[in-house]
Formats: C-alpha cells, structure tokens, sequence
C-alpha cells in the first residue's frame, strides 16, 4: 500500500482542527477567578510559610508584600491560635486590575491579592496590611478546619477535605465577620470602626423595620440587606460584647469555636453555645437588642431637617444616589443605581421636582465632577479576554446634550488606569490620579483641548494618592493614604512645590470640594458620617451637619449646601439653605467604644511594622511548567465534581462510580 496523498493528509488535519474547535462546555475542576493575560513572566520568593509568586520585574512591589506578610501575617493566625502551615500557601499578586481585591481558596490552598491601590475605596489603612490582616485571618480558619476529623480525612481525599470543613461547619457570615473584626481590631480603621458599615441596620432598626431572619440573611431583590461581612461582624462583636465577662479576652471566642468543632461531627451548636452562650440565630436576635441600645445613646441629640427632594423616592424600592453635581442653572445629574436596575444617570431640577434619565452607564468608580462644559468621571472596563486584566477609563458628557433624548457620553481614554477626574475652575485642565502595576500613583494635570500631560508628580513610593480638588488661587489640594493614614497635601501649581496641609488621619475624609476658601468633604468623626468644612485661611475644623444617620457628597451652592441624606430607603438628594446650618467646631477625634472596649483585653499589639523572625529568599524565575501536574485532591473512587455540584443525577452510574479520581490544577 502506498503512502496517502499529500491533500489527503491536509484533510484529515483540518478535520481533526474543526473537531477540537467544536464548542463545548468546559468547567474548571475547582474555583477560579481567572487568568492574567498569557504574555505575563512570573517570579517567586519564599516569605516563611509562603510562596510568594508575582510578575516578573515587579520586584519592589513584591518585596512590599513580603514585608507585610512577614510582619503582619502571625497576627490574624495567632487570633484563632492557628499554627503557621506546614507547606508552603502560594501568594498570587494580580497586578494588571483595576479592581481591588483579595481571596483564600482550598482547593487548591492559595491566596490571591488584587494589588491595585484603588482610589474608590473608602478606608484610611493601608491596601497591602488589610489584605494580610483580612486574607490572613481566612488562613487560619481554613487551618483550624484541618483538625479532628478532617485531619484524618485529608490523607484519604487531600486538599478537598478543608473545603469541606469550610462548607460543612462554618457559614460565609462567621468567616467573613470574624475577618473584618481581625482588621478592625489590628488597625485604627478597619471597617467594623467605619460609620457606614453597619449603617443599614441602624436605619432599619431606628424606623422600626425588621425582616424574617431568612431575609436577613440571604438577602432580597427589592430591599437593601447587607452583606455576609456586615451581617456577621454584627453577630459576632454583639456576642463578644455580651459575652466579654466570661472570656479572658472576647478576641478568643472564635478560637472556642473551633476548639469544639474539632471534637466530631455533630458539634455546630454546642461550639457556639460554648463560646458565646448562644448559637448563631440566636445571636442575631441579641445582637439585634445590643445594638439598638447602643445606638439609641448616640442618638440623643437634635437632628437637621434637611428638605428632602420626595419626587426621587421610589417607595416600593431602595434608593442608591451614589454621587451628584449641581449646574449652574440650579439642576443637578444625578448617578443612580437602584436594585435589580441598570445604573443610569438622571437630570433632576429642584425648582419643579421633576427628573429624567439621561443615559445609562457602566461601573462607575468615582463621584461625578463638572466644569462649564462637561461632566468626567471614571469607569471599571473589563478585558474581553483575561479576567485578570481591567482598565480604568476617563468619560465624558457633554452639558450641551442634557436637553437631548437618548444622549450618549464617550470614553476619553482606552487602557488607563485613571482615577478621580477634578476639572480646573476654568475648564482648561483637568487632574487625575493615575496608578500603574507597581501600585504606584501619581498626579496627573492635563490640558483638555488636546488631552497632553502638561504635570506630572509621582506619589513617594506606595503613598496613595486618592482624590484632588482645585481652590481660586492656583493650588491643588489631595488626599494620600500611607501606613501613617489619611493626610490632606497641597501643589502650588505656579512653583510646583508640594507641603502638607492636614497630617495623617486615622479616620476616613472623601468627596473633596472647594467653595470661598473652605474645603468641604464628609468623615465619620463621631458616630456617624457627617459634612465637615475646613477653613484654608486660619486652619480650623467645622463640622456643618448633624444627620440622623448619613450626609455625604457636600455641594456648596449660593443660597444652600446640596448633600446626600441618608435613611432606610437609601441616599436621597437633600439641602439645607446656609442660614440654618450650625457650625461647630471639631478637633476631628472619635472614638468606637465597642471595638476600643474589645481592644483594650486582646493580648495583640495594634498597628505595629516590627519585623518578624522569618526569612525572605531571593527572587528566581517562576514557571508553568513546573506547576502543570499539581495534584492537590484525590479520591479512591471516581466521581464527576461539575455533575455533583450542579445536582445533576440523571446519570448516576456517570456520576459516582468504582475508580481513583486525581486532580491537578495550576
């Protein structure tokens, strides 16, 4: 026989091609939350216990992790009395998104940093010691999950042995409350001490609103309820606080917890009850009696009666005005983003009460600014092909289309990382906060007609720069964020020279604006978020609101000061003529008796970059190969995973069957 024609080999090539390239339905064996773009080249250095592994030539933001790590990483471990792993926990860093983010995984064990400095989020702590401090705390639950049983079970089905554990004892309200109380209790602002966390309940409750448990606990598509962090940090510090007296120290309750979930099967109430002297459903009904109590102490004072513009209140839904700029016509754009609807924004005129929507948007990242001409902001823009990869782009729209149906904005930038948009009194320039891979951040100034860089000061290495505002007398003021907290700078944009106006904060400031010498933002220095001025010209602090739950997004008007009035049915637009506002004086200090109470009988130093004992190696180069025939799970029978997690037993002799299952997963 001889051998077959050249155009028959061809054939049966491009046959084999169209059958590989037939579509079909992949999963992954186990979560994943994506890929970084393939041309990326990774590095890896050992940090004790774990494996750092990151883009190759991002050596200085890999040795800023590796610091954190080492010396931070022992406190959220030690919190539930977990030992450091025995093998090595891969640290992924994902420098190429715009989206600041985190997670700890099993299987297979790693964690996962999103190390872009994110100028939206609200938070006076530095990015790299929250993830530590918030992932590391998850370590150590997956860590104490290993114990007992499932010590024993890990030898017969490897790593998936812990992500039962995780399933079966704990549900995602105790893991992710007990990690935002980790980061509240190691820092001076972690979310349990911020104002706005727990603000939902607290609007609720004051209303007299209440929900089924089911409700409150899995949430709704009509009203707002806050999520698995709030909810469980809401649970877990009411049951510290009820409980302190009979703990050394209520920081030890969860390690209670595990302690007897360890000891079988069937512990899940007992391990509560032990801890807390009551299990989890019942600790929101206590909880839910604490906190109002606690809060009703902090309400003793007279509130503003701010007019409330009534004819944006949808009544049967939750209200979300996240930002506003008031024209100078009087009309303001409004940014809404209500439940179960895309986020739009709206043309609202006070004097008449009516609205429109002008056009809907993407997700957008930063409060609304104007000049005379147009309105800027950015917006998140996902790559179409690596879930890893995001961008940050400038928009635009123009005032001139506001009388036009269906008008559309445009993106002014394509693969930015943007941030903040502030336009100069004259509409000329415009200042940006830029970041880049080595999350890094610097202040951008360009000039509009062409969009050129006409400035441009580079943030000292990982100072955050957040957001900018310009004053009348050519300055620029902006706020950094650093290990230090929150400072307020100011450019002298005619010598270039830059000086430090506030020092750093321990509390949150945002939503900059400047009106007739006074810089104006919100801050949550007492109790509650509130509009706070300060007076450029002799450095005093004035706090100008006294909300009843929230007042926000300060737009300093001729006759009255615009702001976002918060209650149960969300934010809503809201003013108050200057004449009825009341200064007072602030020295902007605030105090969280709950979690400083909490504090003062935990036996971890807060706050503190002392260095650990624990070895940092030399970077060397980090490649797939070496991980492509990982095997973290394993089974001695054969069993379909996508079949058993979807439900699907049409087939059960396809579905668990006589075998070995082995599974790989880079």
């Amino acid at each position: 026989m001889g051998k077959a024609p050249a155009w028959c080999k061809i054939r049966l090539c491009l046959l084999c091609l169209a059958l590989l390239m037939q579509p079909s339905m992949a999963n992954a064996q186990f979560h994943t939350s994506g890929d970084d773009p393939a041309s990326v080249k990774w590095s890896q250095m050992q940090v004790g216990a774990f494996n750092l592994i990151y883009p190759r030539q991002q050596e200085s933001l890999a040795y800023h992790y590796a610091a954190k790590i080492q010396a931070e990483m022992p406190k959220p471990l030690s919190g539930l009395n977990a030992a450091l792993p025995r093998r090595p926990i891969p640290v992924l860093l994902h420098a190429y998104s715009a989206d600041a983010n985190a997670m700890v995984a099993w299987p297979p064990r790693r964690m996962e940093f999103f190390t872009s400095p994110s100028a939206s989020l609200s938070s006076s702590l530095d990015w790299a010691r929250t993830l530590v401090w918030h992932e590391g705390r998850h370590v150590a639950q997956y860590q104490r999950s290993t114990e007992g049983i499932f010590r024993a079970l890990h030898f017969l089905i490897g790593e998936q042995s812990e992500g039962l554990a995780a399933l079966y004892y704990i549900s995602p309200g105790f893991y992710e409350g007990d990690a935002v109380f980790a980061e509240s209790v190691y820092s001076h602002e972690g979310r349990g001490r911020q104002a706005e966390f727990l603000l939902p309940y607290r609007a609720y409750f004051a209303d007299s609103i209440d929900f089924s448990y089911d409700k409150w606990q899995f949430g709704s598509y009509r009203h707002y309820i806050p999520n698995e962090y709030a909810l469980g940090y809401f649970k877990q510090s009411a049951g510290y606080a009820l409980n302190a007296a009979k703990l050394d120290y209520p920081y030890e309750a969860n390690a209670k917890v595990y302690d007897h979930l360890s000891r079988g099967l069937f512990q899940y109430r007992k391990a509560y009850t032990k801890a807390y002297g009551m299990y989890m459903r019942q600790m929101w009904a206590a909880g839910k009696d604490f906190y109002e109590d606690y809060w009703r102490e902090d309400s003793s004072q007279l509130f503003d009666q701010a007019t409330r513009y009534q004819s944006l209140i949808e009544e049967k839904d939750y209200n979300d005005y996240r930002s506003s700029v008031l024209l100078d016509d009087g009309k303001m754009i409004l940014h809404k983003a209500t439940l179960g609807k895309s986020p739009r924004m709206i043309l609202f005129d006070p004097s008449t009460q009516t609205s429109r929507t002008l056009f809907y948007t993407g997700r957008v990242n930063s409060p609304l600014r104007a000049n005379q001409e147009y309105v800027y902001w950015t917006e998140n823009i996902s790559h179409p092909r690596w879930q890893h990869q995001s961008y940050s782009v400038l928009c635009a729209y123009p005032l001139a289309d506001t009388s036009r149906v269906n008008a559309r904005y445009k993106y002014l930038t394509t693969r930015s990382l943007f941030f903040h948009p502030s336009p100069s009194p004259d509409g000329r320039f415009l200042a940006l906060v830029e970041a880049d891979i080595s999350a890094k951040t610097r202040l951008l100034i360009l000039r509009l007609s062409d969009m050129t860089v006409m400035h441009s000061f580079n943030m000292p290495a990982y100072d955050v720069l957040k957001e900018s505002v310009w004053s009348d007398d050519d300055k620029l003021y902006f706020s950094v964020l650093n290990e230090e907290g929150l400072r307020l700078d100011v450019l002298d944009l005619i010598s270039g020279t830059i000086s430090s106006c506030l020092p750093p904060q321990a509390r949150t400031f945002r939503h900059l604006s400047y009106h007739d010498g006074y810089l104006y933002f919100d801050a949550d220095f007492d109790a509650t978020t509130q509009i706070y001025r300060y007076q450029l010209k002799n450095d005093t602090l004035e706090k100008l609101t006294q909300a009843r739950f929230s007042a926000s997004q300060a737009k300093p008007g001729q006759e009255a000061l615009y702001f976002l009035d918060y209650d149960a049915k969300g934010n809503i637009p809201a003013s108050m003529p200057w004449t009825d506002l009341r200064p007072t004086l602030s020295d902007g200090s605030y105090q969280n008796f709950l979690v400083d109470d909490l504090l003062a009988q935990q036996p971890v130093v807060m706050d503190t970059t002392a260095q650990e004992t624990c070895e940092i190696s030399q970077p060397k180069p980090d490649h797939k190969l070496t991980h492509l025939l990982h095997f973290h799970s394993w089974a001695p029978l054969y069993y379909d995973k996508d079949q058993l997690t979807s439900f699907d037993l049409s087939h059960y002799y396809e579905t668990v069957a006589p075998g070995l299952s082995l599974f790989t997963q880079n």
